[in-house]
């Protein structure tokens, strides 16, 4: 398990390392294949590079789901803390008012 955590991780650094800029995309040269004009050709770097970004998005999507999932789970330990905070509240004064009442009856 540690094993493949820690291949997984390094191939995110590979991919984290290569530099490949958004608006590069919009420069990449597009031409017709010459078979079938529903199909375009693109150079190997330049398809290496919308690869890339590819592959930066869908790790940058996963990490978004981890970080809702775990939004959604502090913000219900949040509120089960806030109603366990009331009722302690609640009974620290009920506590008070007893303590008041028996120090008035001395």
């Amino acid at each position: 398990m540690q094993e493949n955590i820690v291949a997984e991780k390094s191939g995110f650094q590979d991919i984290k390392a290569k530099k490949t800029k958004l608006k590069d995309i919009d420069k990449i040269a597009i031409k017709n294949a010459i078979l079938d004009n529903s199909k375009v050709v693109v150079d190997e770097t330049e398809f290496e590079d919308i690869k890339t970004l590819v592959k930066k998005q869908i790790i940058a999507e996963s990490k978004e789901k981890k970080l809702i999932t775990e939004v959604k789970a502090l913000r219900s330990e949040v509120n089960t803390l806030k109603r366990e905070n009331n009722v302690q509240k609640r009974e620290l004064f009920e506590f008070k008012s007893l303590k008041n009442h028996l120090d008035i009856g001395k």
